[in-house]
């Protein structure tokens, strides 16, 4: 967990933009709880807010509005 913390400072310290996705809330089964984190930057993700396609589409989505500005 402060390894995570630990990037997230990395990229505001360089400036680099990036997302912190983060799990509010969750019903029934499911990967990840509430508080599941991860952030992501135009080339990378640290963290799983619970894999699949759900986390590989946001990944995507954040990735291209982080790259087109």
């Amino acid at each position: 967990m402060l390894e995570f913390w630990r990037q997230v400072d990395r990229f505001l310290q360089s400036e680099k933009h990036c997302v912190l996705a983060l799990v509010m809330r969750t019903s029934g089964s499911t990967p990840r709880k509430k508080g599941a984190q991860m952030v992501i930057s135009e080339d990378h993700a640290m963290g799983t807010i619970g894999g699949g396609i759900g986390e590989r589409q946001l990944i995507h989505v954040c990735q291209s509005l982080l790259k087109s500005g």
